[in-house]
């Protein structure tokens, strides 16, 4: 979910149309209140457009006390806080707010798959625990199904004197019944589905003089439940990558696997799949690039090098939308598509949901 952090000098006017854009966008603001917020010219404007849209508003203390439209919150205690404490305190008010708690659902899901340490685990669960029983998609419960498996902070993890495992299995149960049932296409409903995977490969890639390795492919898998027609998909509103690739990059042409590439593949009917290749995640070094096809020709993007861009990060989450058209019927699926890089867990995840 976009968190808007707000403490600004004098941004480029590049950046101005940045901070407008997050202000028009974001689901909640974070403020850092210090003694110097009043003499800025920018972030009391900040505040005020949020103010006036009715976000969620959370003033950290960093010496001053809130003032002005944000007077009436009491604000988080940040003077020699721990971060950690911090973190955890803001990400308890995002899941137990109304306006925010079904947007942090699947942001609160990737950080506890991604516990780092047991004291993670323990404190990302809690987390969940706040958020509501209804809104979970398929894709993140089974997520947080497998997480045991995939993370032994988790596995071996225990929370309030509870195994974690023992605890999650319980907690996806209770949530699964209030998934809304699949549409069925012989009541005439949709009939495209979507599903994404990760996929460990072997090859060295060489791209702009470098070699990267340790790779894994991210794949978009399509199911028609129709008669047997072309698809497109379109892959737009990027986020998580540098300013300059543009919201709108993601794949501009689809390589489809099997046949030559094409941006409209024909699916067969009922039950026929394709999948299509997203993008690479390199983990020597560590980089991300999306995959495009130009001319008939599969080739990298320009790739994204997180281990020289965000050389301390823990975990780092590329977002996008993710549109499938049927040609034939115009019927379209969209879908907002999460990839997750942990290289503390190796694999990276690829979530999707409605």
């Amino acid at each position: 979910m976009p968190l808007l952090r707000t403490k600004t000098s004098n941004p480029s006017q590049e950046w101005q149309e940045v901070i407008e854009s997050a202000l028009a966008t974001c689901d909640a603001m974070l403020a850092w209140v210090t003694p110097d917020s009043s003499q800025s010219n920018w972030t009391d404007q900040e505040v005020g457009f949020c103010v006036g849209r009715g976000t969620l508003i959370i003033p950290v203390r960093l010496g001053l006390n809130p003032y002005g439209f944000i007077a009436k919150y009491q604000g988080l205690q940040a003077v020699g806080k721990d971060p950690f404490l911090l973190s955890k305190e803001i990400a308890e008010i995002l899941a137990k707010n109304g306006s925010t708690a079904a947007r942090f659902m699947e942001p609160a899901a990737h950080a506890f798959v991604a516990a780092g340490s047991f004291d993670m685990a323990r404190t990302t669960y809690k987390t969940l625990t706040l958020l509501p029983i209804d809104g979970w998609s398929e894709e993140v419960l089974s997520m947080l199904e497998q997480a045991p498996g995939r993370n032994n902070q988790i596995e071996q993890g225990v929370y309030e004197h509870q195994k974690l495992p023992d605890l999650l299995r319980e907690y996806v149960a209770a949530r699964r019944p209030h998934i809304s049932p699949a549409q069925s296409p012989a009541s005439g409903m949709p009939t495209i589905e979507c599903r994404g995977e990760v996929e460990r490969i072997h090859d060295v890639f060489n791209v702009k003089n470098r070699a990267f390795r340790d790779n894994r492919s991210v794949w978009l898998y399509v199911k028609n439940d129709g008669p047997t027609a072309e698809f497109s998909v379109r892959f737009w509103n990027v986020l998580g990558v540098p300013p300059e690739w543009g919201t709108n990059y993601g794949v501009r042409h689809a390589s489809w696997e099997g046949g030559r590439p094409t941006t409209r593949p024909e699916i067969d009917g009922y039950g026929g799949e394709r999948r299509v290749k997203v993008a690479n995640v390199a983990l020597d070094p560590l980089a991300f690039w999306f995959y495009t096809t130009e001319s008939g020709t599969e080739e990298c993007g320009n790739q994204l090098l997180l281990s020289e861009l965000y050389p301390t990060f823990i975990g780092h989450n590329i977002s996008f939308d993710v549109e499938i058209v049927n040609q034939a019927t115009g019927e379209k699926l969209i879908k907002k598509g999460w990839i997750t890089i942990v290289p503390s867990i190796g694999d990276p995840t690829f979530t999707l949901r409605d």
